[in-house]
């Protein structure tokens, strides 16, 4: 959604709004390369196909796949197959949450302030801002599902709860995301200011 959006700026002549939102893209390529140092310590091979993989940013999503291999076949399996799944998916989980932070989260204010302070809504601030609302909700989600797996005897939860779990992940985060751009728009860069006060 943001690169749609960064061409969707360059094509209409938002020039300063599409330097915002490529360059906030950026930090995401930090995850890539956590992600191909542990594939790599992890003693995986073929070092110049997963180097080309996470040059095209699709780390997280191989990970995703190798996961949902390893779970289908560890169908009447031993612990030691479980076991690995819950580390690939504790890496994973990692990942996606420090993706959510250093990329989707300043997408997230950046996207939301363009629509608060624009005339006419746009309709690819506005889905941009509801994917990286989604993106980050789900990383927080599933980050504390991880945790979970790590707990003795823990139970699986339903999906139904997990679904809620975003819900409210998605109302928290999307108020405290409103309040702090309606600051913004109001007092401009003193937000700066409330921001490390609360960090």
């Amino acid at each position: 959604a943001e690169g749609a959006a960064v061409i969707h700026y360059f094509i209409t002549g938002q020039f300063l709004w599409a330097g915002w939102t490529l360059g906030l893209l950026v930090p995401g390529c930090l995850v890539q390369v956590i992600s191909f140092v542990w594939f790599r310590s992890d003693g995986h091979h073929h070092c110049f196909t997963l180097s080309l993989i996470h040059i095209l940013q699709l780390g997280i999503l191989k990970r995703h796949v190798d996961s949902l291999r390893l779970a289908l076949r560890r169908k009447g399996k031993g612990a030691r197959d479980e076991q690995e799944l819950v580390m690939k998916q504790g890496d994973l989980s990692l990942l996606r949450l420090m993706e959510a932070l250093l990329q989707a989260l300043p997408q997230l204010l950046l996207q939301t302030y363009k629509y608060m302070t624009q005339e006419r809504a746009d309709v690819y601030a506005v889905s941009s801002t509801l994917l990286c609302l989604l993106s980050l909700s789900w990383a927080l989600v599933s980050f504390s599902h991880f945790l979970c797996l790590l707990r003795p005897g823990h139970l699986c939860l339903p999906w139904a709860s997990v679904l809620c779990q975003l819900l409210w992940r998605m109302g928290m985060i999307g108020t405290r995301v409103m309040a702090l751009v309606v600051f913004a728009r109001v007092h401009h860069f003193w937000v700066f200011a409330v921001g490390g006060e609360g960090g």
